[in-house]
């Protein structure tokens, strides 16, 4: 029954409005005005049994009390309106508004509540837009992990006894939102794979599906068309193929599409850096694993509703994929550069080419000095070549091996010639009559 039904009914049993306005959690003034427009309109009298229908009370009290007008039906900004209209729909708040009108119109006459209520009304004008609506992307157990890099500020190096900047590595799993944190001072490729295999050891399996970000250690170059293929890293390639799992980029400057890893960045600096004072990074890294067992695990989420260690125990670890039986040994690829001074470089400094042809300890012959070559980098950083068109990689080892790193190298006489034709170039371009140079 509405409150209107039941003010007469009170009132038809006699109740004074003291009691009528505890019992509706009404004004006395507005029952006392209600009472006389009801009695006006010869609605107030009769059985409390019998009371008129609910729309026959509301049309009396729309004809006997009309709805008073606001006290100020025109915006003080009104004037200003069109301005502000542009610049909200390129998505500015309420406060930029209201400080670049400032600004630039020292004659602007409103305050920041008249601009919030203008921006209020715009919106409601505007309605939901798409972009703005989030669904919630749910996956099967063991399904997708989405891992990302999030500065986090300077911690001490002890090793190097200097603060360096520190990047805090995430996986996280899109179904039981349990996550795996590193901390680290480089995003290098050795880096990059090395963290996947830690998490993927730490996890007992590994995920189907990786959704990366477009970093260079993962992606060399993004797909922007809707057609385009991405290009993955080579190192990063091989990853996927010895742990069985598949690269999904993420679309450029869109962390949108891969918000569980986005949301426990936040989640992790907000909950476990905010509250430290900075410290160095050995100490840093047992307090953060400790934190993600014992606070981040044990948290019930706010998506899910659930504890998400619990739930990775109980769901998604058996529905991760095995771990191979050897743990990848790492690679890393890089394009070597030939100089036209006869040095090669494929990571800083460049090194100076021997004067005559090298051969490997496996037997493969240097590559032509005329053709690019590519080349893996090894623990000592020296570089191994290949023959033209096929590729030669060299393992990470320690200590070095006799002859594992050799540097591929062109003839004296092929260098003299370049250096000679060089001269001839550099001649004829002083010259005034124009020469071909081959």
């Amino acid at each position: 029954m509405h409150r209107l039904q039941d003010l007469i009914c009170l009132h038809r049993q006699g109740e004074g409005s003291r009691v009528i306005a505890r019992q509706l959690r009404m004004g006395r003034e507005t029952i006392r005005t209600y009472l006389r427009a009801l009695k006006e309109a010869e609605l107030l009298d009769g059985s409390a049994d019998a009371l008129p229908e609910l729309e026959i009370l509301q049309q009396a009290l729309a004809a006997r009390l009309p709805p008073r007008p606001a006290p100020q039906q025109e915006s003080s900004i009104e004037a200003w309106s069109e301005m502000i209209e542009a610049m909200h729909g390129r998505r500015a708040g309420a406060k930029a508004i209201f400080d670049r009108l400032r600004l630039e119109h020292p004659d602007f006459p409103g305050s920041l509540s008249a601009v919030k209520r203008m921006c209020a009304r715009l919106g409601r004008e505007r309605g939901i837009a798409p972009d703005e609506v989030a669904i919630p992307v749910e996956t099967e157990a063991g399904h997708i992990a989405q891992v990302d890099f999030s500065y986090v500020g300077k911690l001490y190096d002890p090793e190097q006894g200097v603060l360096r900047k520190c990047w805090l590595f995430l996986m996280t799993l899109g179904h039981s939102r349990h996550l795996y944190c590193q901390l680290v001072f480089d995003q290098r490729v050795e880096t990059w794979i090395r963290l996947h295999i830690e998490a993927f050891e730490a996890f007992g399996g590994v995920p189907r599906v990786i959704v990366p970000d477009n970093l260079k250690a993962a992606v060399i170059r993004a797909a922007f068309a809707v057609d385009d293929e991405p290009a993955i890293h080579r190192t990063y390639r091989e990853l996927a193929r010895h742990y069985g799992f598949q690269v999904d980029p993420a679309p450029p400057r869109s962390p949108e599409k891969k918000g569980k890893v986005e949301s426990n960045a936040k989640y992790v600096k907000g909950n476990f850096f905010a509250p430290r004072e900075p410290s160095d990074v050995v100490r840093a890294r047992v307090d953060l694993h400790l934190w993600v067992r014992e606070i981040a695990g044990q948290r019930v989420h706010g998506t899910t509703g659930l504890r998400p260690l619990a739930v990775f125990e109980a769901e998604e670890r058996a529905a991760l994929l095995a771990l191979p039986a050897t743990r990848y040994e790492l690679v890393v690829w890089k394009r070597a550069q030939l100089h036209r001074d006869c040095h090669v470089q494929s990571t800083a400094p460049s090194t100076r080419h021997p004067g005559s042809w090298s051969e490997t300890s496996c037997g493969r012959a240097a590559p032509s000095a005329t053709s690019p070559c590519t080349t893996a980098t090894s623990a000592c950083g020296c570089t191994r070549g290949c023959r033209a068109g096929s590729a030669a990689r060299s393992r990470r080892t320690s200590p070095r091996a006799a002859g594992n790193c050799v540097i591929a190298a062109p003839s004296t006489g092929w260098c003299a010639r370049r250096r000679s034709a060089r001269r001839r170039c550099s001649w004829s371009r002083r010259s005034s009559p124009p020469t071909t140079c081959s």
